[in-house]
């Protein structure tokens, strides 16, 4: 209903009879290559945006005669005449060279193996997205493009191509399981050209080691960062090393991790001696550390106490009993 009132409509096989227009407007002069009436405007004059590319635009005899009469022009028998936006078939150059210049890769070797057979306007194609494409099982990455054409239309195009690179990358040299910690001997250099775009791959062995796979690893892939987190350093159940800090007080007693977590993540732990739990952050395999605020005496103290049961010894002289088992942190 809609596309009828605007005299706009679906294009569905090439706009045959149609008068072919480019830019934002259908001007005067594209109405005069039909009806020489119009002839007599000035030949840059906007009458009506231009169709979306696949769009016809339609003016009806009434509409002419309509758009004649209000400047004034000689009246004539005016029969209808429609407009399609120029398109042509998307040419393999035009897309090489846009898919080189969004990935930026200079003379990297591209094979198009197949994209979008629709028709399309002349303008300028970018794709956004193009670094973080990922090959599939054949080596043939998916890229998502936007045409921009007619100020600000845009119009997406897609491509599936291998992308070819010659980098150096770090690669998988045996599998690595998800959630296993990377290992020195389970990663090395790989020069060879190989399919992929590379954005985000990791090149340097030392950035990988030590850290856990999110997901699976496969035998000679690439290492990406985005696959790669911190080490789970504390899991439910382990017997952990609790550091307790208070001011310049210090104090270590043993616990039991009731969750589990990674460097830096907080975590719940049981004390050891008194079988209260409390939360701490996670230092390193085994080790939490508990930071008390010594500016409030009384919340001080029921901290400590929810640690071990009774207070911790400060290095300035505040009284308190010391904990059985429990030895200074150095």
């Amino acid at each position: 209903m809609l596309s009828a009132i605007l005299g706009i409509s679906l294009w569905a096989g090439g706009g045959t009879g149609c008068l072919a227009v480019e830019g934002e407007h259908i001007l005067a002069r594209d109405l005069a290559a039909r009806h020489a009436v119009f002839s007599a405007l000035a030949p840059e004059e906007a009458i009506a945006l231009s169709p979306y590319a696949g769009a016809t635009r339609v003016f009806s005899s009434e509409e002419l005669a309509r758009l004649a009469r209000r400047r004034a022009l000689p009246e004539a028998i005016l029969e209808p005449v429609c407009f399609v936006y120029r398109t042509q078939p998307i040419a393999k150059d035009f897309l090489l060279s846009s898919l080189r210049a969004s990935l930026g890769m200079g003379a990297v070797d591209i094979e198009v193996v197949d994209h979008g057979q629709w028709p399309v306007p002349a303008g300028e194609l970018s794709f956004p997205r193009a670094r973080q494409a990922r090959p599939d099982g054949q080596g043939v990455c998916l890229f998502n493009g936007m045409l921009q054409y007619a100020g600000r239309r845009t119009m997406s195009v897609w491509v599936k191509a291998r992308v070819n690179m010659d980098r150096p990358a770090l690669v998988a040299l045996e599998p690595i399981a998800a959630g296993q910690t990377i290992g020195r001997n389970q990663v090395g250099t790989d020069q060879r050209p190989r399919l992929g775009v590379g954005e985000g791959m990791v090149e340097r062995v030392e950035d990988a080691v030590g850290k856990a796979a999110r997901r699976a690893i496969r035998a000679g892939s690439p290492i990406y960062g985005s696959n790669l987190t911190e080490p789970v350093m504390v899991e439910r159940g382990d017997q952990v090393q609790v550091e307790v800090r208070s001011g310049a007080a210090r104090l270590s007693l043993p616990g039991q991790a009731e969750g589990a977590g990674r460097k830096g993540e907080k975590v719940l732990i049981r004390s050891g001696i008194s079988g209260k739990r409390f939360t701490a952050t996670i230092l390193d395999a085994g080790k939490v550390r508990v930071e008390t605020d010594p500016g409030s005496k009384g919340a001080q103290r029921e901290n400590e106490k929810n640690i071990d049961g009774r207070a911790v010894v400060g290095t300035d002289g505040a009284s308190a009993a010391k904990t059985d088992g429990a030895g200074p942190v150095h």
